[in-house]
This record gives C-alpha cells, sequence and structure tokens, in this order.
C-alpha cells in the first residue's frame, strides 16, 4: 500500500467512517437543539469567514484532469515516465519520476 494516497478499501474506509461519524455528531447535537427559522435565515445570510492560512483562497483556474487527459497537457515531461503504478487490478496511471532533482522540492 502507498502511505501517500489513501488507496483501496483500508484507507477510503477510514476516510468514509471518519466523516460519518461528523454526520452522527450533527444529526445528534440537531436533535437535542433544533435549529430555529431565525437561525436558518441568519446563517444562509452570513459571509463566509476568512481561510484558517492568510491568503489561502480558492482559485479561479483549477481543474482535475486525471488518466490519459493529464497525460494530454503535459507540456514537458523530461525526467518523467508515464507508468502503470497499480498493485492491484486497477490502473493508476501517473508521471513518476526516478531521480530527485536538486532545488526541485525544498
Amino acid at each position: 500500500m502507498d502511505p501517500a494516497h489513501l488507496d483501496g478499501l483500508t484507507g477510503a474506509r477510514v476516510l468514509a467512517e471518519l466523516v460519518m461519524h461528523l454526520f452522527d455528531l450533527t444529526v445528534e447535537h440537531v436533535r437535542r437543539r433544533p435549529v430555529t427559522r431565525e437561525e436558518q435565515l441568519e446563517s444562509a445570510a452570513a459571509r463566509l469567514p476568512p481561510p484558517l492560512h492568510a491568503g489561502n483562497y480558492e482559485s479561479v483556474a483549477d481543474r482535475c484532469v486525471m488518466g490519459h487527459l493529464f497525460q494530454q497537457i503535459v507540456r514537458r515531461a523530461e525526467g518523467y515516465e508515464w507508468v502503470n503504478e497499480a498493485s492491484t487490478g486497477r490502473a493508476r496511471w501517473g508521471m513518476v519520476a526516478h531521480k530527485v532533482r536538486s532545488g526541485f522540492c525544498g
């Protein structure tokens, strides 16, 4: 298993159970103290708080490109190879570097 990615049943299940636990806590809290109509209107009109980290706003240009669509938009792949890293039957394609480039990562 890749320690950097939550893959397969184990990682996905851990994340799903964490999210479901938060939902369960929220449902229990609302059952004990229902939200009033005034609170709903106030919450809907409220502005979002600023990010926890300064300047950490979403990008208007982000997009997620996966699989062979990613390979098609790569402009320069020197030092990288397009490989299937899957250890199971499910394909997991990506660009992989086999050497650390000095000055590339701080």
